[in-house]
């Protein structure tokens, strides 16, 4: 769980957010938006994933990738 915020830390609504095992697995993560605040919650097994935080379509915004989350 978290906050999804933009470099000025603003929350970003409506963001996917994607999580992969280091072999680049891609993980099912049910309820993976972020609300109005930015704030989100997903379900993924233990151990070290990459999370990418993926803006709203038509957003203005870069994909980034969190890495050892």
């Amino acid at each position: 769980s978290g906050v999804a915020r933009n470099d000025a830390g603003q929350p970003l609504p409506g963001c996917n957010l994607n999580a992969y095992t280091q072999d680049g697995t891609k993980l099912f993560t049910p309820r993976d938006g972020s609300d109005a605040l930015g704030q989100f919650a997903i379900v993924v097994p233990a151990g070290t994933l990459d999370v990418q935080v993926r803006p709203p379509v038509g957003a203005l915004l870069v994909t980034k990738t969190i890495e050892d989350v």
